[in-house]
């Protein structure tokens, strides 16, 4: 769900869409997140029904965390695999897998 928001406004609608599940199951998502205070839930002032999704300070350490464990993980493929393997795995996984 993190992987999913922008550093800017991001709408629920959006992730919804980025993810393919309902707008429904992402509210529940975020209720979640935001019982947690690792998201908060602002009205957005231009868009008067809608909500956008705020990352607050736990949050962005909790993504800082994640990232870390992400490039340690990284380094030990690295250290693991042949040389070269890595690069293409990233390449395979950033290919476009089609629709979820």
């Amino acid at each position: 769900m993190l992987a999913n928001l922008n550093c800017g406004r991001t709408y629920p609608s959006e992730v919804a869409r980025r993810i393919g599940v309902t707008r429904q199951a992402v509210y529940k998502m975020l209720k979640n997140l935001e019982k947690k205070e690792i998201v908060s839930l602002e009205l957005d002032t231009e868009r008067r029904n809608s909500k956008t999704i705020v990352i607050t300070p736990k949050g962005e350490e909790l993504i800082r965390a994640a990232v870390g464990i992400l490039k340690e993980i990284e380094g030990e493929l690295q250290a693991r695999l042949p040389p070269g393997s890595v690069e293409q795995l990233r390449a395979v996984l950033e290919q476009d897998w089609g629709e979820p």
